[in-house]
């Protein structure tokens, strides 16, 4: 069931990028409306920019609603350049042009960079310690590359993490880890994915007839993610 509108409080913020006076980023800062968030918050990153990425895609607002209603403080930033509140300077050079050089170059330092800018932004508003991490598609690669050895990471998730256009590895730091996908998930590599579920301990969970999307699937997925996130809380 999806939580009402009125369970939740949603803030749009800003916050500094890399310590920066200027150059900042937005973001959505999601908590329970009645209750004192008990548990370790939750950051979500988004998918790529030029595919639907940012925290209003509707597979992110749907889980953002589901883990702050669950009792905790839940962050999704906008990756530098969106959301309207982003004052990072691309100087001539279209949003478009400049997401597809990253993916193109596989160049993911800018993203990660935004990755630990909202980290320390989560960590202001809900304290230090532990947290959990969400990717969803180029989300959950941004999340290995950011917090892959970040011994602060108590659970991990990767949404439809995209095998078949990139290579990169599931850490194995001993936290519990959840790797969900649409059994038609055209960028989901089922093979890879339960190679890396040996080596690296990942537990794996598909939701059947959903794709990349998770269009019409969005409840299911919140679902299957916060009991993940509180199974050790409960």
């Amino acid at each position: 069931m999806t939580p009402r509108d009125d369970d939740v409080v949603l803030e749009d913020i800003r916050f500094p990028l890399d310590g920066s006076r200027v150059e900042q980023l937005a973001g959505t800062l999601a908590y329970p409306a009645s209750q004192r968030p008990a548990l370790p918050p939750v950051l979500v990153l988004p998918p790529h920019p030029n595919f639907g990425g940012d925290r209003r895609n509707n597979v992110v607002r749907s889980l953002v609603q589901a883990i702050a209603a669950s009792g905790r403080v839940v962050l999704v930033p906008d990756y530098h350049g969106l959301g309207g509140g982003s004052t990072v300077d691309l100087g001539e050079t279209s949003l478009i042009d400049h997401w597809a050089d990253i993916e193109t170059r596989r160049d993911h330092g800018l993203p990660v960079r935004d990755a630990l800018a909202a980290r320390a932004a989560l960590a202001r508003a809900a304290g230090e310690g532990v947290f959990a991490s969400v990717g969803y598609s180029y989300g959950s690669i941004v999340e290995s590359l950011a917090f892959g050895a970040d011994a602060e990471v108590e659970r991990r998730v990767w949404i439809g993490p995209p095998w078949t256009r990139h290579t990169f590895k599931a850490p194995v730091t001993g936290a519990p880890h959840l790797v969900l996908a649409g059994a038609e998930d055209f960028l989901h590599d089922a093979a890879e994915a339960s190679r890396i579920a040996v080596l690296a301990g990942v537990r794996m969970a598909s939701i059947e007839s959903a794709d990349h999307f998770l269009r019409g699937h969005e409840d299911e997925a919140a679902r299957l993610i916060t009991g993940f996130l509180d199974e050790r809380a409960r």
